[in-house]
């Protein structure tokens, strides 16, 4: 889109994809109903940096650049949480690109089923992640290849860390043996 408004899923689930120079994508982050995007073109007037495609049936509300601008002077506590959110995306990014400049391939799948888990509500040190990216778009979000990721994944399920289970779901057995390879390099 050309506009510079602001977008609300209401229903439904979509994915924040970027393009490079070279048409390469790396798929950023997935949005679950409740989410905003669109919020960085709204604020500066800049073209999108991202594309947003629909991973399902979904429902979307927008809103004028003009209307976003005019709620957030009107209404503090919303700007207060649009800069929040806005910081949280900073660090978010930041820490993505420490990881792909610092991490090797095995280190940055570690990482993202790290994010992954925690994102699940992990319970007693485990985590079921209900729709687990194909290795294609889990290779798209670390910047590596999904044979990569297919091997560490593998790797990962016979030394017992983790379980595939039917229809897209994984569950990470222990969370925190994750986050030590991630610190640690690997295992």
């Amino acid at each position: 889109e050309s506009d510079h408004g602001v977008y609300f899923v209401v229903s439904g689930s979509v994915r924040v994809t970027f393009f490079s120079e070279t048409e390469r994508h790396v798929s950023f982050r997935d949005l679950e109903a409740g989410a905003m995007f669109g919020e960085l073109s709204a604020l500066d007037g800049d073209p999108r940096s991202a594309v947003v495609e629909s991973l399902d049936s979904t429902f979307i509300v927008s809103l004028s650049q003009s209307h976003f601008l005019k709620l957030l002077t009107e209404y503090p506590s919303l700007a207060n949480y649009v800069m929040r959110r806005l910081a949280r995306l900073v660090r978010l990014l930041t820490n993505r690109v420490i990881e792909i400049s610092t991490l090797g391939v095995n280190n940055r799948v570690h990482a993202e089923l790290l994010r992954l888990a925690r994102a699940a509500n992990p319970e007693n040190n485990q985590a079921t992640i209900k729709v687990m990216p194909t290795n294609e778009e889990f290779a798209r979000r670390i910047s590596t290849h999904k044979e990569a990721v297919s091997r560490e994944i593998t790797r990962l399920v016979k030394r017992g860390l983790i379980q595939r289970m039917p229809k897209h779901v994984l569950k990470v057995l222990d969370i925190k043996e994750i986050a030590w390879l991630v610190k640690d390099g690997g295992g």
